[in-house]
């Protein structure tokens, strides 16, 4: 990590297909792409607008976890509106045993 830098924490540039939930009602949630993935939180990209202060469920392959949206911002991909939260984990179950974040065998 650079001098100066303010992440303290390793940040994979990943980007893997997760699913959100906004409401413990919800089955099937919406769509996103998790990229910029640390132990403490990532960024979500989606089609559905997040408030800061908002708590979601996020399900991938790789993990299940409850998280915090920190910030949002809509962002312009041609004619298609899209938005980008960086969200901070409060709980994470890690699904995969090995490669996801450290991984050892003997």
């Amino acid at each position: 990590m650079e001098a100066g830098s303010k992440r303290s924490i390793y940040r994979m540039s990943h980007n893997e297909p997760v699913r959100f939930l906004t409401d413990w009602r919800q089955t099937d949630g919406y769509v996103g792409h998790a990229t910029d993935m640390s132990l403490a939180g990532m960024r979500l990209h989606s089609n559905h607008a997040l408030g800061p202060g908002q708590f979601i469920r996020l399900v991938g392959k790789a993990m299940d976890s409850v998280a915090q949206v920190v910030h949002s911002a809509p962002r312009q991909s041609g004619w298609k509106a899209s938005y980008e939260a960086g969200v901070r984990f409060i709980t994470i179950h890690m699904l995969r045993s090995t490669g996801t974040f450290v991984s050892q065998q003997a």
